[in-house]
């Protein structure tokens, strides 16, 4: 009989990577999850909960583990993560077609009106630019606020995830805002990652390692990840 693991997925909605419709979990993240689990003969039972409770339970054990997170050093004392991603996530500066802004350093943006999610944060450089007054940082709750005000020039760019405001951009049918070649921020991983605590045997989270690698050898991750609109590798 195979193994059940329950696994947690963050309940904010964050197209292409995961979301719910209706009870459903849809993504490129669970879809690949389930495809390692399918391959390994692992039965796999993912709820979606807020981000501190997933923190929480694999802390405690509570949770065998989590379909997304980043690596850190406070995370990877109660968590094993897997050795391949399941996205990797970036930022890029977003702007009206045909625009005269290039970026290839913060310097570049010193002067102009920036918009970004709130909670988002991506260098200290960047922080000590808006702090300094050099650069007049906007925070907005909802995507397609930032793309109004960008539409009506009252922001010159926006800093933002590049696949899911690419996504957002399609979905929204926006055809004058682009992205600029230059990410803001390096490629970061986001894994399947288990709880110590939970008592996983390895040998099932070597299986998941070994299942991830050979998806990645045989092109079934980007087949996936293809599927909702972006590619794989940066």
């Amino acid at each position: 009989m195979a193994q059940e693991l329950v696994l947690g997925l963050f309940d904010s909605k964050l197209k292409p990577y995961r979301w719910a419709e209706q009870g459903v979990v849809k993504g490129a993240d669970p879809d690949i999850v389930k495809e390692a689990a399918i391959r390994i003969n692992v039965k796999i039972n993912i709820l979606t909960m807020p981000w501190k409770r997933i923190l929480l339970l694999i802390k405690n054990g509570s949770l065998h583990g989590a379909i997304g997170g980043y690596k850190n050093a406070e995370r990877l004392a109660y968590g094993i993560y897997t050795e391949v991603p399941l996205h990797y996530s970036y930022f890029s500066i977003f702007t009206l077609k045909g625009g005269k802004l290039y970026f290839t350093k913060i310097k570049d943006l010193y002067g102009k009106r920036v918009g970004r999610l709130s909670g988002y944060n991506f260098s200290d450089e960047f922080n000590l630019a808006v702090a300094q007054n050099n650069i007049f940082l906007t925070d907005a709750n909802k995507r397609h606020q930032l793309f109004t005000m960008l539409q009506t020039k009252r922001l010159d760019a926006v800093i933002d995830a590049h696949s899911p405001t690419q996504i957002a951009l399609k979905e929204l049918k926006i055809d004058t805002i682009i992205a600029l070649p230059k990410p803001v921020t390096q490629p970061r991983g986001s894994y399947l990652w288990f709880s110590k605590s939970a008592q996983i045997s390895p040998d099932i989270i070597e299986r998941f390692n070994q299942a991830l690698k050979k998806m990645l050898q045989d092109g079934k991750i980007e087949q996936i990840t293809l599927g909702y609109g972006f590619r794989y590798k940066p």
